[in-house]
């Protein structure tokens, strides 16, 4: 996992050199040229990553499939911060920046 500790409120976006593709409405594949990986995304992992090409905050994303998947909140934010975090960890997506506190 990242050393970064993420929250809800960390905000990531997608890298921008990498290339994807769909193949189907639930499915899309993605290749990093400069490391030489591709990766395969299906259902809940390719609707996070269709989100990512704006800065999204974990929250949102969260709420974004909780919506379109009548999921448990806390059990789709549990599994998003790990995912979001095993894309760190891929150099897949980047942190945009920490929202402030009011």
């Amino acid at each position: 996992m990242s050393n970064r500790k993420l929250s809800l409120t960390t905000i990531v976006v997608a890298r921008e050199d990498l290339l994807s593709s769909n193949l189907s409405d639930e499915e899309l594949v993605m290749m990093d040229i400069d490391r030489g990986y591709y990766y395969g995304l299906e259902n809940v992992a390719k609707a996070i990553w269709d989100v990512l090409g704006q800065p999204q905050s974990i929250l949102s994303i969260c709420n974004k499939i909780v919506e379109e998947y009548d999921a448990d909140p806390q059990m789709v934010k549990e599994d998003t911060i790990k995912f979001v975090g095993e894309m760190l960890d891929e150099k897949l997506i980047v942190i945009y920046e920490e929202k402030k506190s009011a």
